[in-house]
């Protein structure tokens, strides 16, 4: 079963193929194509988002809402979508396929060209396994996962397949009787070069927060729930749902630990008579049945592009699930002024942005290998080149990439990915943000100014409560009058419903061990969740036999890697939260590269 459609373009007939036949040599694979009567009809919807202040979270959603745009340009149609999905649309009358991803590309589409079959969809896994029965031979990238373990997303390198690129942002594909081709939004212009004043951009900002959100609350799922933690983006989520009056119809989530994200969530639950829950919205049909399995049943899903994707062994749930990983564009993402990197150069950048291991300081080793390094620097170099271009200042290019490559591959995908399981939808979503941000000098972009403004337009007291971690520096204290600090109720505790249901059975009847009580307070003490202490505990011993064997499975494997550099990085002991994330993206990807999944899930 196919979570996308495939678009599959061949350069003459394949009789194989005639009952998914739409236009000559042009075929549908896992869409609906029974049924194209109607001026448009969709074919496919992958992933969950809204148009037109309208939920889209399956095909009878997609279908009955965007019936109306049924005389729009493709561009327009395309335009409005918003949240990580991608539609697969069908025009009677001009005969063509269209697939049209949101306008920032969170809903990446994968392609595959070998001069004789061209082949699309948005769900990675879908297109793989569809080339793999047409028998194409697939290479997985030791390039992406390479990059992927220093940096923490992939992008740079645009699939976890060589043979396999990716759609840019502000793109979407047609293909007509004759061509195929690549569309842009126009969109991306306003976005970038827009001359809207700040107040403009706020105010923008706080419609398409309440019109995603309004859309949300207004979907016909039974069970619905909002992440709530510590931080600020959740709490922009909430405050949306509380000025809309709609904060009842959902309940509210967050881990067990770190234990400062949960008491501050506790406390806003409390504080707004709000009903949490211990359910994710997520449900199991097999639990993993071991450590490896953890680590491999992220990559199964994403096919290698997140390791924190769902597991494979969840399944639909039905439920709605709002999170807020947009908020990143209202503050900047990193906490230092690049600004005489951007201009000293790509190498330069690279070691602000990736902490050192892929470009350190002189006299330190690299974890690259120097060609691989270079290319590396040149893709970026390229996007640096390209947002200057679009007038973006250099202080802010930072977030330009967070923009072009970790929005998409990492906050976009992830909620793609878990609307595998249940409608996850970002309502944070929209373009004000971003036109807002990038006129904003560093320095008033990293105090989230921004952001806070949002949050008191929506709701003047939610600002006031405490957070997980010190929420007002310096620039702010200079720009706006710090609020005072309203204290939790910490006499009482909020209503949490139980887990609804039965666990699932894990694979093979056995059980990966749980935290101890050491590793839980590592876990709080370096503010992370417990389950990635255990796990780096389990990982490290196992990592250098691991390596050993991905050289042996891939020879790609040592021509992106300095072995020497590596090992030693790999042997030091790991005191802080990027070292553990350094080893289990390591451990991940190696699992991965070296086909242990098949193992598991033939």
């Amino acid at each position: 079963m196919f979570l996308a459609p495939v678009i599959l373009r061949t350069h003459k007939p394949d009789p194989t193929l005639t009952s998914f036949e739409i236009i000559p040599n042009t075929y549908v694979i896992g869409g609906a194509i029974q049924s194209l009567v109607s001026r448009r009809t969709v074919l496919g919807l992958h992933g969950t988002g809204s148009w037109r202040g309208k939920l889209l979270a399956d095909l009878s959603d997609a279908s009955y809402l965007l019936s109306s745009a049924r005389t729009d340009t493709w561009e327009r149609t395309g335009e409005d979508l918003r949240g990580s999905v991608t539609i697969y649309m069908w025009d009677r009358v001009s005969q063509e396929v269209a697939v049209l991803a949101d306008p920032l590309g969170a809903g990446i589409v994968y392609r595959f060209d070998d001069g004789k079959d061209y082949a699309v969809s948005s769900d990675l896994r879908s297109l793989v396994r569809f080339l793999e029965s047409r028998g194409k031979k697939l290479t997985r990238s030791a390039k992406y996962a390479a990059c992927l373990i220093v940096t923490g997303c992939g992008g740079l390198y645009p699939s976890s397949y060589e043979e396999i690129d990716s759609l840019d942002h502000f793109q979407y594909l047609l293909f007509s009787r004759s061509t195929v081709r690549v569309g842009s939004y126009s969109i991306k212009q306003r976005v970038l070069n827009n001359e809207n004043t700040y107040e403009d951009d706020l105010l923008e900002t706080y419609q398409e927060i309440l019109d995603c959100t309004q859309a949300a609350a207004d979907a016909k799922h039974e069970n619905k729930i909002a992440h709530l933690t510590g931080g600020f983006d959740s709490r922009v989520v909430l405050a949306a749902l509380l000025k809309l009056g709609r904060q009842d119809d959902f309940k509210y989530y967050c881990l067990p630990s770190p234990k400062v994200d949960r008491d501050v969530a506790e406390g806003l639950a409390l504080a707004f008579n709000l009903r949490m829950t211990e359910w994710s919205g997520a449900n199991w049909s097999i639990l993993p049945g071991s450590v490896d399995e953890q680590f491999l049943g992220s990559m199964v899903r994403s096919e290698g592009i997140l390791p924190s994707a769902p597991d494979i062994g969840m399944i639909t749930a039905g439920s709605l699930m709002l999170q807020g990983g947009y908020g990143e564009f209202y503050r900047a993402y990193y906490y230092k002024d690049m600004a005489a990197a951007v201009k000293a150069g790509p190498v330069a950048l690279a070691a602000q942005m990736w902490g050192g291991r892929g470009y350190p300081a002189e006299g330190v080793e690299s974890i690259f290998a120097q060609e691989y390094a270079d290319d590396v620097a040149l893709r970026l170099g390229k996007l640096v080149d390209e947002g200057l271009e679009h007038g973006v200042r250099a202080d802010a290019i930072p977030d330009y990439l967070f923009m072009r490559v970790r929005n998409r591959y990492f906050v976009g995908n992830q909620s793609r990915e878990w609307s595998g399981i249940g409608s996850q939808f970002d309502t944070l979503y929209g373009f004000g943000g971003l036109s807002a941000t990038y006129k904003l000098d560093f320095d008033t972009r990293k105090s989230n100014v921004f952001g806070f403004d949002l949050l008191n337009m929506l709701n003047p007291s939610l600002i006031r409560y405490p957070y997980a971690k010190p929420a007002f520096d310096w620039k702010y204290k200079q720009l706006r009058q710090v609020p005072d600090v309203l204290q939790f109720d910490t006499s009482a505790s909020p209503q949490i419903d139980a887990r609804p249901g039965t666990r699932a059975a894990r694979r093979n009847g056995s059980s990966p061990a749980a935290p101890s009580d050491t590793q839980i307070e590592r876990a709080n003490r370096l503010n992370i969740p417990a389950n990635r202490i255990a796990q780096v505990d389990y990982a490290a011993p196992r990592l250098l036999p691991m390596i050993e064997e991905a050289k042996e499975h891939d020879p790609a494997f040592s021509s992106v890697f300095n072995m020497d550099a590596l090992m030693a990085k790999i042997n030091a002991p790991t005191q802080t939260s990027a070292d553990i994330n350094l080893i289990l993206t390591m451990y991940s990807s190696c699992l991965w590269l070296t086909g242990k999944d098949k193992d598991v899930w033939p």
